[in-house]
């Protein structure tokens, strides 16, 4: 495909292990929420808690590619969707 280079970058710096092990973790655990949420008939409650696992992921992302030196741009759109997901976060709470 033509386009296909525009969204995905092949990047040359490789994330440490305990980072991958935590983003591991993250996807697992905010995966298994996603199946009790629907199970439950999307209660808040798991919303509120994927929605934090989203953001806590996100902002992981912007800090370790802020400690790789790489371009502001890339790290601070980390960041700022991390703010986006815990802004709906906070919205679900009761």
């Amino acid at each position: 495909m033509i386009g296909i280079g525009i969204f995905f970058q092949q990047q040359d710096l490789k994330s440490s292990k305990p980072v991958i092990i935590l983003q591991l973790i993250i996807a697992i655990v905010t995966a298994v929420l996603m199946v009790i949420c629907i199970i439950n008939d999307f209660a808040f409650i798991y919303m509120k808690w994927i929605f934090l696992l989203l953001g806590i992921s996100s902002a992981i992302e912007g800090v370790e590619k802020y400690k790789m030196k790489m371009p502001k741009k890339t790290f601070l759109t980390d960041l700022g969707i991390a703010c986006v997901w815990f802004v709906l976060a906070y919205s679900f709470m009761d």
